[in-house]
């Protein structure tokens, strides 16, 4: 049984939508803590339903190619561009956990203040702000939704048939 398309809709639905948000950058907007804690929700778990994704995908891959080998290539570059997408979301993913954690009361623990932790938390808040705080974070979440509207395109062009909309149709002749 294919479970697959239980799975995929909440990581994307997750994803654009903080995909949206990130892209809708003002000062105003990024310097309310609830802004940044719902884009941060979103990633961190559109990032982690990702992999459930990813793994009910290849389960649905073994099944479809079983039936279907000449649609071998078509859900190898599928799943190459779904790969892209749940690494590029983990990335800013990452950084909204590394804030989290950064801004708890934990980071104060006595073993955390010595120096060689100190430096490594610093290391950490540095990544995070990188990503987040900056133009990175835009073109990480940009590029993040090309590649989901690609894979979007191709998983659409593997279910329903390439000429099932000129979108997918574009995609399709594009990359396969």
């Amino acid at each position: 049984m294919n479970i697959h398309p239980l799975f995929v809709h909440f990581p994307i639905a997750f994803l654009v939508a903080y995909a949206i948000m990130e892209l809708i950058h003002t000062d105003r907007l990024n310097h309310s803590d609830t802004y940044v804690a719902i884009k941060g929700f979103l990633v961190i778990i559109g990032a982690l339903s990702a992999y459930a994704a990813l793994s009910t995908g290849e389960i649905a891959e073994g099944i479809l190619l079983a039936n279907r080998p000449d649609l071998a290539k078509l859900v190898e570059t599928h799943s190459t561009f779904a790969g892209a997408s749940t690494t590029i979301f983990s990335i800013l993913a990452l950084s909204y956990l590394i804030k989290f954690f950064l801004d708890s009361k934990h980071t104060s623990a006595p073993i955390l203040t010595s120096e060689p932790f100190a430096k490594a938390l610093g290391a950490l808040r540095w990544y995070s702000e990188a990503i987040r705080e900056h133009v990175l974070g835009q073109m990480l979440a940009l590029a993040g939704i090309i590649c989901i509207t690609i894979t979007w395109g191709l998983g659409a062009a593997i279910v329903y048939s390439p000429n099932v909309d000129p979108l997918v149709n574009f995609i399709h002749s594009s990359f396969s």
